[in-house]
């Protein structure tokens, strides 16, 4: 009688959580291609977390504020390589590839950053 009392308190109970569980959040399902999936299962273990958080990362951060920042970056650093490609061309002098190399890489620095959805 007591067991039976506690299956029917737990059903009722799980009922009642489930549709409460239902109001507050939507479930979304999609189908992706085993490449794909695989590409992202290699960086969540970069990261130490499961594909589905993952993946769930990404499409819910809000990329907006730090990829303008980045966008901004990166429009300065072309400029700078712009500015320097034309100073070497117009005083025909040799381009000083260091320092091309170092702003190219801050450039892709920023781009990888921009792409990564896990801080």
């Amino acid at each position: 009688m007591l067991k039976q009392i506690k299956q029917d308190y737990r059903k009722i109970y799980l009922s009642q959580y489930h549709k409460q569980y239902r109001k507050q959040y939507i479930q979304i399902s999609f189908r992706i291609d085993k490449k794909q999936y695989q590409e992202f299962e290699q960086q969540a273990q970069q990261h130490n977390i499961p594909v589905t958080t993952y993946i769930k990362r990404i499409a819910t951060q809000d990329r907006n504020i730090s990829n303008t920042t980045n966008i901004a970056s990166i429009v300065v650093i072309i400029l700078e390589v712009i500015d320097l490609l034309e100073e070497a061309i117009y005083e025909d002098t040799i381009i000083d590839k260091r320092q091309l190399l170092s702003l190219i890489q801050q450039c892709q620095t920023l781009l990888d950053d921009s792409k990564s959805p896990v801080s």
